[in-house]
């Protein structure tokens, strides 16, 4: 090879190698919701001491995987057999007595808690598709309040000094195993656990420290965004309780993705048509419907939304949670997959609680 075009290839080699972060980062976060296919708590698995025989993915897969191997490998087929390819974890696993084994809290075991998710990753589904995990990092019980003395409104430093060390320390040990972050379980509707202010460090911090995860913003149907109440004393929201703000300022400083939408529960769910509203779709849809006009930026989202935005930014959505009913053996997966397709129709990438994607 002549030395210029040593040179020029030696220079081609280069820019791929500086190209290929940006692109692995654009490519996982894409892949990762697009493809997005979960089913965190809906799932029956006799004889492993889960409530009511029904995996709850972030409780179950990790007790499971330290004490009943058999029964973590049980769980993971049954997600692949399903076509799952996404799965819900948490260092800390505490619900129902742990089910199965637990209480459990790797928050200060980060390499073990690597190790767990690294296992994960290696499985694959009827597909033959990897699976990849969404992290929530907060309003687990480890840190039990974020808020001083637990008064609304008062951020805890030490408490945030506390998140701040757990979150650096597995990331150190397994960045690159966390495919999806999410700052808390549904913390900010009742504002009782975190301000406004302390979640958005905390979910800056996260993306900081994760750069190539996928960042949730999980919340449930009263909410649509981590934006303050009407009428709070939190002081500290630097949105001053605007939802549409909050997405705006989020995407703009590059800490957030998109919406793990939680609909409601109970009569609302398993009886809609009962429950009529403006929207034309009844029962827990109808909220949906809303957050979807506003927020996704799917093409059925778009389809729906018509174009009127009311002036809010388009982030990605999943119709991320309707597990409670499941969990406790007041519906079953046949319902969960139906709710799932009528949730598509409205928009959305994928659902988080039924194993069931669009077609292609």
């Amino acid at each position: 090879m002549r030395a210029s075009g040593f040179v020029a290839l030696l220079t081609w080699l280069g820019s791929v190698a500086a190209a290929s972060p940006a692109a692995a980062q654009a490519l996982d976060k894409v892949d990762f919701v697009r493809n997005y296919q979960g089913n965190f708590g809906g799932i029956k698995v006799p004889g492993c001491g889960f409530h009511h025989d029904t995996m709850f993915d972030p409780v179950s897969l990790l007790v499971t995987w330290t004490s009943n191997r058999p029964c973590f490998e049980r769980a993971m087929q049954a997600h692949a057999a399903r076509g799952d390819n996404r799965v819900v974890v948490d260092p800390r696993a505490d619900y129902h007595g742990g089910e199965g084994g637990g209480p459990l809290d790797l928050w200060h075991d980060p390499a073990t808690f690597g190790r767990f998710l690294k296992d994960v990753r290696a499985h694959t589904n009827n597909r033959g598709e990897r699976f990849k995990v969404l992290v929530f990092m907060a309003g687990d019980g480890h840190i039990a309040t974020f808020l001083q003395g637990g008064r609304e409104g008062v951020p805890d430093p030490e408490a945030e000094r506390h998140f701040a060390r757990d979150v650096r320390a597995l990331a150190a040990a397994a960045a690159d195993q966390v495919d999806g972050t999410a700052v808390c379980w549904e913390c900010r509707n009742q504002r009782d656990y975190m301000t406004a202010g302390t979640y958005e460090r905390n979910g800056a911090l996260i993306a900081g420290l994760f750069p190539l995860a996928w960042h949730g913003q999980h919340v449930n149907h009263t909410s649509s965004s981590w934006a303050s109440a009407s009428g709070s004393r939190e002081g500290d929201d630097p949105n001053g309780g605007s939802g549409s703000l909050a997405w705006s300022r989020c995407l703009r400083e590059g800490w957030c993705d998109g919406l793990l939408f939680e609909f409601d529960a109970g009569p609302q769910y398993l009886r809609p048509d009962a429950f009529p509203n403006y929207t034309g779709f009844a029962g827990a849809f109808g909220r949906y419907w809303e957050l979807i006009v506003r927020l996704g930026n799917d093409p059925q989202s778009v389809a729906t939304a018509a174009g009127k935005r009311h002036g809010w930014p388009q982030v990605d959505v999943l119709a991320f949670e309707f597990i409670l009913d499941a969990y406790n053996n007041r519906s079953d997966e046949a319902y969960s997959v139906e709710w799932c397709k009528k949730a598509l129709a409205i928009g959305g990438w994928g659902c988080g609680s039924a194993s069931w994607r669009r077609p292609r």
